[in-house]
């Protein structure tokens, strides 16, 4: 491939093929809905954005991951929002008696970090994986993020 940008899927580097298939099909430009008919060379002729030919899947099994992914995000998310008021917090005024320290902050948004970029890293192979597998990792996913709410609020300022 010359000097393209990664994709999920493979890509056809077949310049000839990429013009006969729009001119085929009548393709409008995905970016600026310009015909395609006629084009000359792998790039659209009003925009000048690059073309590729693409083979994809037609229903990739993104459900497992995407549940995974919202609620690993969502505990993140939350994490953040906390740390970042009990630090704002601690520095406008000295918290008071019985504060227990940040550690259970700190853990909690650790966890949901660390489960968060495994959960993205693995992103092929949950998609790839077939059976009950995808689903029970997306349900121990689901699970870590509570566990890592559930650290957070436990440490109460």
């Amino acid at each position: 491939m010359s000097g393209r940008s990664e994709v999920l899927h493979p890509i056809i580097d077949e310049p000839e093929l990429l013009k006969q298939f729009a001119s085929a099909h009548r393709l409008d430009c995905p970016a600026c809905d310009a015909s395609l008919v006629g084009i000359e060379r792998d790039e659209c002729a009003a925009c000048g954005q690059q073309l590729v030919l693409a083979v994809g899947l037609a229903e990739p099994r993104l459900g497992p991951f995407v549940l995974g992914l919202v609620f690993l995000a969502g505990a993140m998310g939350f994490s953040g929002i906390v740390l970042t008021y009990f630090t704002v917090r601690l520095l406008m005024r000295p918290i008071g008696v019985g504060y227990s320290g940040p550690g259970g902050f700190v853990l909690g948004a650790l966890v949901a970090a660390i489960a968060l970029t495994f959960w993205l890293k693995s992103r092929r192979a949950i998609v790839r994986a077939r059976g009950r597998g995808p689903w029970a990792a997306a349900f121990g996913a689901m699970a870590l993020a509570v566990v890592s709410v559930a650290l957070l609020l436990a440490t109460r300022g």
